[in-house]
């Protein structure tokens, strides 16, 4: 994974810095979010997993400021396991070659014309599947 210089979050551009040392509340940090002036900032990160886990870290941070989430984004517990997640993901996910791909969709069934596909909408505790048009 690549760690970008900036990116877009609604339209508002985020800068990723890179500094010695962070400290926040007397503790050093491997990374922060900075609302105001539109930055992650990321320490001298000793590898690049720990760097890549910090920014996406720092990004959930951000992706929950701009939803509007402040109690979420503030419980660092949730922020950081779902970074994991999203880390784990990253580091994880396969593609089919385009060899593939195509070769799936020849042998696909053919959706008849007219007719809408059926969507399934998890929902419940369990996770249960429910019809939606």
């Amino acid at each position: 994974m690549r760690i970008p210089r900036n990116f877009k979050l609604a339209a508002i551009e985020i800068k990723v810095e890179h500094k010695d040392s962070i400290t926040i509340d007397s503790c050093k940090a491997c990374g922060m979010t900075d609302y105001a002036n539109q930055k992650i900032l990321l320490s001298g990160i000793a590898t690049q997993q720990v760097g890549e886990q910090t920014f996406i870290h720092e990004l959930v941070h951000w992706i929950l400021f701009m939803m509007g989430e402040h109690k979420l984004r503030n419980n660092e517990k949730f922020v950081d396991l779902f970074a994991h997640f999203l880390y784990q993901y990253e580091q994880t996910k396969e593609f089919s070659s385009d060899k593939k791909v195509r070769e799936d969709a020849e042998h696909s069934p053919k959706q008849s014309k007219g007719r809408p596909k059926t969507l399934f909408l998890r929902s419940g505790e369990r996770g249960r599947l429910s019809k939606i048009k």
